[in-house]
């Protein structure tokens, strides 16, 4: 009786984990075909013919980030019903992805967006932007993106450049 329970509290526990370390590209497919959901997925090819029509509209550093990213898929749940909204914000704030780490997480009011990253020692892989608020959306760039040229493209854009802290961890602040 008692390897029994254990058998199942064993299995309890794998089956939790498991659950808990679902990916953020299974969030995608799972909801990419709900009613009202708008998906894209710009893929590698697509994504090179968009590099030569941009070439000439972006800076050198805009033209080099972008010519790191390999794919793109957006997902936009604003106009879903709310019974779809509710199972992505429930997913996507339940999800603890092992591979990936949080890079930001940010919460006001309704609105909670997190950033997370896949990277290796040079680049950032992946990036991830989820926003389970009131208007839920997800966004994944797949490419071979340099962390400085991030660090840039944030500066241009807020007036804010990123400093590092003791502890390694990266915040913003005023110019």
């Amino acid at each position: 009786m008692k390897k029994l329970i254990s058998l199942i509290a064993v299995m309890l526990l794998f089956s939790a984990a498991s659950f808990a370390q679902s990916s953020i590209e299974d969030i995608y497919n799972e909801f990419a075909d709900k009613p009202g959901v708008e998906s894209v997925h710009i893929g590698r090819f697509l994504m090179k013919i968009g590099k030569m029509i941009v070439r000439n509209d972006c800076d050198e550093n805009e033209r080099r980030l972008i010519g790191e990213v390999k794919s793109l898929y957006v997902l936009d749940l604003s106009d879903s019903p709310v019974s779809v909204r509710n199972k992505f914000r429930k997913a996507a704030d339940g999800i603890r992805p092992a591979d990936v780490e949080l890079l930001l997480e940010a919460c006001e009011d309704s609105e909670n967006v997190r950033i997370y990253m896949k990277r290796d020692r040079k680049y950032i892989r992946k990036l991830y932007i989820l926003d389970s608020g009131d208007e839920p959306s997800m966004v994944c760039i797949n490419g071979k993106i340099r962390k400085d040229d991030i660090g840039r493209i944030v500066s241009e854009n807020t007036g804010r450049r990123c400093e590092k802290k003791r502890n390694n961890k990266t915040q913003l602040a005023e110019k």
